[in-house]
């Protein structure tokens, strides 16, 4: 499966190397934007899909965990490109996040979402392998990030 947290961790890595002086680095910068844009933005919601099959075909659970680690890495590649687009983008994510998606739980971050963005209070993680990456409820330390 593509999982976009992973690719979130891909960009960061790559802006990271590119920052450091790594021109090698940055086709695969630009290569991870352009998956991402193509397969796991979703422009009406102004945030990334959490994951998709092998066909792209977005699987209907939201988190705002993945998205976070997102900005991070949006915010890596604005400082190691200087492309507003990167910026733009971290900042339109983080809005959605802190301000709208929040608004549904007090002002909690809360962690897991339907596919239409509403707090998903319900969410149990039958999982275990996931558990680490999806656990319940909100995470203080998701507040401070």
């Amino acid at each position: 499966e593509h999982r976009r947290y992973g690719l979130g961790q891909c960009l960061l890595a790559y802006a990271a190397a590119t920052r450091a002086g790594c021109a090698a680095a940055r086709p695969f910068l630009d290569e991870t934007w352009e998956t991402l844009e193509k397969h796991l933005f979703v422009p009406a919601d102004g945030l990334y899909a959490e994951e998709a099959d092998e066909r792209w075909t977005k699987d209907p659970y939201r988190s705002e965990s993945g998205n976070l680690h997102m900005t991070e890495a949006l915010i890596a590649c604005y400082e190691a490109t200087s492309d507003e687009k990167y910026l733009d983008r971290a900042v339109l994510v983080a809005d959605r996040v802190c301000n709208r998606a929040a608004g549904q739980t007090q002002g909690l971050v809360w962690e897991h979402f339907k596919e239409d963005w509403s707090a998903n209070l319900e969410f149990d993680n039958d999982d275990e392998a996931l558990k680490i990456f999806r656990p319940w409820g909100f995470q203080p330390g998701h507040q401070a990030e």
